[in-house]
């Protein structure tokens, strides 16, 4: 068992803002510790004593003294553990099989304890395998007992930001193959620090064809249905999963984008990004093709099309999996027998953490452009930007001021010279033109160009503020 202290001590150190803290070693702790800092929940962990998290005096310390210190991490000021808690305890403990697992990690509430919520991650002791991500562990057709779970806090508040960067993840499966790669795209696009909304493309078949294909009923039922086609507008970028059909689309995802003449008429979806994850057959059952033909679909709505290129290491390998340049793809095999492989699984999780990036940088681009328009430039940086914004202003406008300052000499020679000129162009003009002269005019000019010298010199140093 867990130590039951353990959570709270991890939860309070990582709200306090203290930097390292100190856990008692046990093999539960390690495990913890170990799988923490794979999910990117803290910085580092060191094996030391009490006083010290200097290595070498680990093996110097008693083993009842030993202590694992774990390095937390900040972002922005704000502690990237918000929360964790132990499900399993000596009075009740919460042993989950396969597809009770699989089900968790979804958000559906098991024995109890309710599901995983996203930005959230479920630690499980496993049969045979040590401790795992819950959701590796379902990827793995895995069982085991719940240990623990712990939430982002900068999950946590982006979800309340309603300025946040949104992906809508819409997809369609018949045997669950794309809902099983989905799984690895949405860890991936959670990754990226994006809002996830996931949903599943409403099935057009009737239950006695679809009992005649072996096909399960209700698969997914714990993703929400994308009813209202309208609320793809909502979304900053839109990435579809689905099935191949003769290098095509389903018929259930064509009635699906027919059913987006009205956003088209509108241009509700330009300028949003678009990417696909697909399953095919066979190894060569038109995976490249099925993506290049619903660029057209993206290409018609104004949406910016993003595909994965070589960034997957996978990619370079010369096995039986599925994924290309153009995105995730999973071989489901003529049965569908097959399910999608751990390369592919990082394949789509990669994918999905690439796609979310680089809707972020267009989203966030935008709010930028509309902070410049509104001559805010510490917005226009970006929230966690905003300090570094006001320092390279503040260190603009100062060497500009040094600039100037530097450049007064310089004017006061050059106008002597201006005045000289001018007074020996007037000595040489005869007497009836030096009476044609208008002062008042002179004066005006004057005060003209001394206005638009000026108004330049505010206009350089309000471009470099920005």
């Amino acid at each position: 068992m867990l130590p039951h202290n353990t959570c709270s001590i991890i939860q309070n150190a990582s709200r306090a803002a203290i930097p390292k803290v100190p856990l008692q070693y046990t093999t539960q702790n390690f495990h913890l510790s170990r799988l923490l800092l794979d999910q990117g929940m803290i910085t580092n962990v060191t094996l030391g004593s009490p006083a010290s998290n200097n290595p070498s005096t680990f093996l110097g310390t008693d083993e009842q003294h030993r202590r694992i210190w774990l390095e937390l991490k900040y972002r922005s000021n704000r502690p990237v553990l918000h929360s964790m808690s132990v499900i399993s305890k000596p009075s009740k403990r919460v042993w989950m099989e396969k597809a009770e697992v699989k089900r968790w990690v979804n958000g559906a509430r098991i024995k109890g304890v309710s599901g995983l919520k996203l930005g959230e991650i479920g630690y499980l002791k496993t049969h045979g395998h040590g401790w795992l991500e819950a959701r590796d562990a379902a990827r793995r057709n895995l069982s085991g007992e719940a240990m623990t779970r712990a939430l982002t806090f900068r999950f946590f508040i982006n979800t309340a930001n309603s300025n946040m960067v949104k992906v809508a993840q819409v997809e369609y499966s018949t045997y669950g193959h794309i809902y099983t790669l989905g799984d690895s795209i949405n860890k991936g696009l959670i990754e990226s620090g994006v809002q996830v909304d996931r949903f599943r493309i409403p099935e057009t078949l009737s239950i006695d064809a679809l009992n005649k294909m072996g096909a399960p009923k209700d698969l997914r039922s714990d993703i929400p249905l994308l009813e209202d086609v309208n609320k793809l507008a909502e979304y900053d970028g839109l990435i579809f999963g689905f099935p191949t059909r003769y290098g095509g689309r389903p018929a259930q995802v064509s009635t699906l984008v027919d059913r987006t003449g009205g956003l088209w008429a509108k241009g509700a979806l330009s300028k949003k990004t678009c990417s696909f994850y697909i399953s095919t057959a066979t190894v060569h059952g038109g995976q490249e093709i099925t993506h290049t033909n619903n660029i057209s679909f993206a290409a018609h709505h104004g949406m910016i099309y993003v595909p994965t290129g070589y960034i997957a290491p996978n990619l370079f390998q010369l096995d039986v999996n599925g994924g290309s340049a153009w995105g995730a793809s999973t071989i489901a095999g003529g049965d569908g027998s097959r399910l999608p492989s751990a390369e592919e699984h990082e394949v789509a999780r990669i994918h999905g953490k690439h796609f979310g990036s680089v809707t972020n940088q267009f989203g966030i681009g935008a709010e930028k452009l509309a902070a410049r328009k509104a001559g805010d430039p510490a917005a226009a940086a970006g929230t966690e930007g905003a300090v570094k914004s006001a320092e390279k202003r503040e260190e603009g406008v100062t060497n500009e001021q040094n600039k100037s300052a530097n450049e007064e000499p310089k004017q006061e020679a050059s106008k002597e010279k201006q005045d000289k000129a001018a007074s020996d162009e007037k000595q040489d003009k005869p007497v009836e033109d030096s009476k044609q002269e208008n002062p008042a005019q002179d004066n005006k000019e004057a005060q003209t160009k001394e206005k638009t010298g000026t108004f330049k010199k505010l206009k350089n140093r309000i471009s470099k503020i920005l």
